[in-house]
């Protein structure tokens, strides 16, 4: 089984495991350093899958450095997750939203997408921020039903600008009354 088979079948099972992170180091130290050794037909496959591992492996910079261009949308999603993680927002933004633009995601995925780009809002631009985006979020998560994941970006932003002031007063009630604190 080649080295992309095997990525791919871990991902397929994937748990947040100390266990599964050891696998996926153990493959991705075997990543090429460079795309071009990858053929152009399996060029974008082969970055999304070892992105999307290098991400769930805790690589956060390895997903950066090794990504390259051109830039496929599975691979801006784990980027755009990368770049959130390390708070770098300005840049993870347009890569979220490609992502999330682009790509065939499940409902809960593309919430949570959703999720951190007003997250970022939250923080870059905290007065464009409105009622109707916080509203749409919560509506989201709720059409997903038991299924819906904790918005917990969210709420850790959200009292991050509690403390900063930086967000209108009546969004911040808002948010807090549909998501909790």
């Amino acid at each position: 089984m080649d080295l992309w088979t095997q990525i791919e079948a871990l991902l397929l099972t994937f748990e947040d495991s100390e266990a599964h992170q050891s696998d996926l180091r153990r493959l991705t130290s075997r990543l090429p350093a460079v795309l071009d050794a990858v053929s152009v037909a399996e060029r974008e496959r082969v970055q999304a899958l070892g992105a999307e591992a290098l991400y769930q492996a805790g690589e956060l910079e390895r997903v950066i450095a090794w990504i390259g261009q051109p830039l496929g949308a599975a691979s801006a999603l784990w980027l755009g997750h990368a770049l959130f993680d390390l708070q770098r927002y300005a840049e993870a933004l347009p890569h979220l939203q490609r992502a999330k633009g682009n790509l065939p995601l499940q409902d809960w995925a593309r919430v949570k997408i959703h999720e951190l780009i007003i997250c970022i809002g939250v923080r870059s631009e905290p007065s464009r921020v409105t009622i109707d985006e916080i509203g749409s979020l919560h509506a989201q998560y709720e059409s997903l039903g038991v299924d819906a994941p904790v918005p917990l970006e969210l709420r850790r932003t959200l009292a991050q600008a509690e403390v900063r002031g930086s967000l209108p007063t009546e969004v911040l009630r808002y948010a807090h009354e549909l998501f909790g604190r």
